[in-house]
């Protein structure tokens, strides 16, 4: 999925290593591949002392992409980038040289779903979808509440599933820390990438330290 994007925007008291668009665009333009890439997108996610930057360059649109940066020695730096925002977890934490945990809390998905930190009520939001896309239905019911399943027994849960030919999510934390906002793509229809869009809320129970899927409000959108 696309990575989820925040806007830069000023703070009361903002951390040392908190990003702006000037230190971000000077690491950039710093890296000899990026020296005449001039444009960064008004919009960062970070997490500590990482942080992904979306930029575009007139000279060379081939080098548009996302910038991963990481604030080292009391500067943020340039550590690696791609041409698109679907590059995955593991790939991330290799070229990075980063942790695939850290690769996650920046909004990159793993190839493998077993990676995702269950401890994380996001995570544990992009897990289900992520297994439910890989038709792995039993381990997707599982990530359920017991009283989600008592109210949805397997049969019937998977009959309203396994139509869906394809289905991606947009994760983010909601209100509370057991809320997650979600915005969802699916296909009904083989060989379609997306025909439908949604857009709601999961809440979330913890259980013994691992985030269960409760209950969920979702709301048809249109497509964008």
């Amino acid at each position: 999925m696309v990575t989820i994007l925040a806007a830069f925007a000023p703070q009361a008291g903002l951390a040392a290593n908190a990003l702006t668009k000037v230190q971000a665009a000077a690491a950039i333009t710093a890296h000899s591949d990026f020296a005449k890439c001039t444009e960064v997108a008004d919009s960062v996610v970070q997490t500590g002392d990482w942080a992904v930057v979306p930029h575009h360059c007139k000279q060379f649109p081939d080098a548009s992409g996302t910038a991963i940066l990481h604030f080292t020695d009391g500067n943020w730096v340039y550590a690696c980038g791609h041409g698109d925002d679907v590059m995955p977890a593991e790939a991330v934490a290799t070229q990075c040289k980063t942790s695939i945990s850290e690769a996650l809390r920046l909004g990159f998905h793993p190839d493998n779903p077993a990676l995702y930190e269950l401890s994380d009520p996001v995570q544990a939001v992009e897990k289900y979808y992520a297994l439910w896309e890989n038709r792995q239905y039993p381990a997707t019911y599982a990530m359920l509440s017991s009283s989600y399943q008592a109210a949805h027994p397997y049969a019937s849960w998977l009959k309203d599933h396994v139509t869906t030919t394809g289905i991606w999510v947009n994760a983010s934390p909601g209100k509370t820390g057991s809320l997650i906002n979600v915005k969802i793509y699916s296909s009904e229809k083989p060989g379609a990438m997306v025909d439908q869009a949604f857009i709601g809320t999961w809440k979330l129970v913890n259980v013994r330290g691992v985030w269960k899927l409760d209950s969920v409000e979702l709301t048809q959108t249109k497509l964008q």
